[in-house]
């Protein structure tokens, strides 16, 4: 996706490579995206703002592997996306959530969300973004064990 992207993991960002702590630039992103800090976009009716904010804060939750967390937090940039019409944050909200289910091993409800987000993404005629929502698609159903599934996601983009 184009959009919101998640932290940049590098190795060095560890204390050691055999600690799996929270790499530093996720904690530095939590504590500057405050959940207290959304308040302000709500007051001066900032949607996108508002938008903008949570979904950070839930790919940040996302990559610190708090997974409940993040679907709070992405659940809310969808529903203020949805409710404005800012349709390339829906898109991207929709792919942080497909991707958040797949990581915990929910490729049916991954799908879904990649169902969604492709539909989105067709009605606002955003070519660049076929091919990331393809690949996704395509992942979880072989993660599913769909081999038909799988390659019927390439057919209509002649891959």
């Amino acid at each position: 996706r184009t959009g919101r992207r998640r932290p940049s993991i590098r190795p060095e960002d560890y204390p050691n490579e055999q600690t799996r702590a929270t790499p530093k630039p996720v904690i530095c992103l939590v504590k500057r995206l405050n959940p207290a800090q959304i308040v302000p976009h709500r007051e001066i009716e900032s949607p996108a703002g508002e938008e903008n904010a949570l979904g950070q804060l839930g790919t940040a939750y996302q990559a610190m592997g708090d997974p409940q967390r993040a679907l709070a937090h992405l659940d809310s940039a969808l529903v203020i996306a949805r409710k404005t019409q800012l349709g390339q944050q829906e898109v991207d909200n929709l792919g942080l959530l497909a991707d958040l289910f797949s990581e915990a091993g929910d490729h049916v409800r991954a799908l879904e969300f990649l169902k969604h987000s492709d539909s989105a993404n067709r009605a606002l005629d955003m070519q660049s973004e076929q091919g990331d929502i393809a690949v996704a698609q395509a992942r979880a159903h072989a993660a599913l064990g769909n081999v038909a599934g799988a390659e019927s996601v390439y057919g209509p983009l002649g891959l």
